[in-house]
C-alpha cells in the first residue's frame, strides 16, 4: 500500500480531507519512507507518509498490519523526531508547526468499533481547560465499515481488486499502478538482479549514495545487508511492491517463515 502514495499527492490530499472531513487541506510537499535522524547515535525514522500543507502543518501516516508497530511510545518517538527535523537554531519554540500523527491499522486498536479515534490531551479534574501543544494523534480503524467516506476509504485499503473501489482517487491510483508499464518492468528489473546477485547491495554506514524503489545502492562491494532493521524494511518495500514471499525471501537469502515475521504475517 505504501508504494501508492509515493508522488501521488492529490490522492493524500483526499485522504487527509477525508479523516478531517474537510475540503480545505492542501498538500505542499510529500515525501514517502524518507530517513529522518539527526544524530549518529540516535535511531532514525522513516515516515511511511509525510505531508506538509499550505499552512505548513505536518501530516504523518504510518500504515500499519501489526498494532504493536502503532503505540503511543513509537508516537511520542516520531513527534519529538519531526519536531528536531523543523526547529532551527534560534527559532521560538511557538514557531513549532501543528503535527498530525495517524495511524492506520489494519485491525480496530482500541477494539470499540468506532471508525477514528482522536487522541485528547486534558488537566486532570478540569475537562474545561486544554493542553495545547499542537500534537495531534488520530487511530483509524482499517476494519470499519461505515456508510460515510471514513467507511468507503477502509473498503478500498482493504480491496484486492482496483475494479470494485468506490472511491475515484482510490481506484484510478491503483489502476494506473497496476497497469504502468514502466512500473512493471523496472519492479522485473529490480528482481532480476536481486535474485541474480543473491544479495543486496545497499546500505554502508554514512556512505549512501542513493536510493531507488526502496533498495540502497551504496560504495562498498560485497554483502551489506546492514542492520535487522533495513533487511526488514527492504522486505515491505518489496512486499509492497508485489512480489511474492518467497522471492522476497530469496532476495534477502533468508527464510520465508523469517519475512512473515518481519511483515507481521502469520
Amino acid at each position: 500500500m505504501r508504494i501508492l502514495f509515493r508522488k501521488n499527492t492529490s490522492l493524500v490530499q483526499r485522504i487527509l480531507n477525508i479523516v478531517f472531513q474537510t475540503k480545505d487541506i492542501e498538500i505542499e510537499r510529500l515525501d514517502t519512507q524518507v530517513d529522518l535522524i539527526k544524530s549518529h547515535d540516535s535511531k532514525s525514522i522513516r515516515p511511511d507518509v509525510l505531508a506538509i500543507d499550505q499552512n505548513k502543518n505536518y501530516y504523518d501516516i504510518e500504515i500499519q498490519r501489526d498494532s504493536k508497530e502503532a503505540s503511543s511510545k513509537r508516537c511520542r518517538y516520531y513527534t519529538s523526531i519531526l519536531d528536531v527535523e523543523f526547529m532551527k537554531p534560534g527559532m521560538d519554540y511557538e514557531k513549532l508547526p501543528k503535527i498530525y500523527m495517524i495511524f492506520i491499522t489494519e485491525k480496530d486498536y482500541y477494539q470499540k468499533g468506532r471508525g477514528l479515534y482522536k487522541i485528547q490531551k486534558g488537566i486532570e479534574n478540569h475537562p474545561d481547560l486544554k493542553y495545547e501543544d499542537e500534537v495531534y494523534i488520530l487511530y483509524i480503524n482499517g476494519q470499519y465499515t461505515g456508510e460515510d467516506e471514513l467507511g468507503y476509504l477502509m473498503h478500498d485499503f482493504n480491496c484486492s481488486d482496483y475494479r470494485d473501489m468506490i472511491l475515484e482517487e482510490m481506484r484510478e491510483s491503483v489502476k494506473k499502478l497496476k497497469t504502468n508499464e514502466s512500473e512493471v518492468e523496472n519492479m522485473c528489473q529490480i528482481m532480476e538482479e536481486l535474485v541474480e546477485n543473491g544479495r543486496l547491495q545497499g546500505l554502508n554506514e554514512g556512505i549512501i549514495t542513493g536510493r531507488k524503489e526502496g533498495i540502497l545502492l551504496g560504495k562498498t562491494e560485497g554483502i551489506l545487508l546492514g542492520k535487522i532493521e533495513e533487511k526488514k524494511a527492504t522486505a515491505h518495500n518489496l512486499y509492497e511492491m508485489g512480489l511474492d514471499l518467497d522471492k522476497i525471501a530469496k532476495a534477502l537469502d533468508s527464510t520465508i517463515n523469517q519475512v512473515k515475521e518481519w511483515l507481521s504475517i502469520h
